[in-house]
């Protein structure tokens, strides 16, 4: 059983939420951001296969993420943007999970992907260190 899947959540940051409305953070105070998407809650075993994803090179996970997003409807979005690593960061892994797991989901959704949207100028720490 995969964690959270299916579960009601906030359109806007993707929290938990009954409802399935925004949820009271989001409406006190919007982010600068439309919509969040998430098919999972970060917690066992999906947390492992994201790992497994980023540092052990197991890019045939990105299918199982592929499925679970693209199981929802399809967002109102005219293209996909992956997040970027910093150069340093790509150099040491090999690979940018983001730009494996937005190219088949742009085929799925007919949108082009935009590979260089975005830069990212600072490396900040390894989020699996905090």
């Amino acid at each position: 059983m995969l964690p959270g899947r299916d579960r009601p959540r906030c359109p806007r940051c993707a929290l938990p939420q009954p409802t399935g409305s925004l949820c009271g953070a989001c409406l006190r105070d919007a982010p600068p951001f439309e919509a969040t998407r998430a098919a999972l809650d970060y917690a066992f075993p999906a947390d492992s296969l994201v790992l497994a994803l980023k540092y052990a090179h197991r890019l045939a996970t990105t299918r199982l993420f592929v499925e679970l997003l693209t199981a929802a409807p399809r967002p109102a979005a005219d293209v996909v943007v992956p997040m970027p690593l910093h150069p340093a960061r790509l150099a040491r892994r090999g690979f940018n999970q983001a730009a494996e797991l937005a190219r088949p989901l742009a085929r799925s959704w007919r949108l082009p992907v935009l590979l260089d949207g975005v830069v990212r100028d600072v490396d900040t720490p390894s989020q699996a260190g905090l």
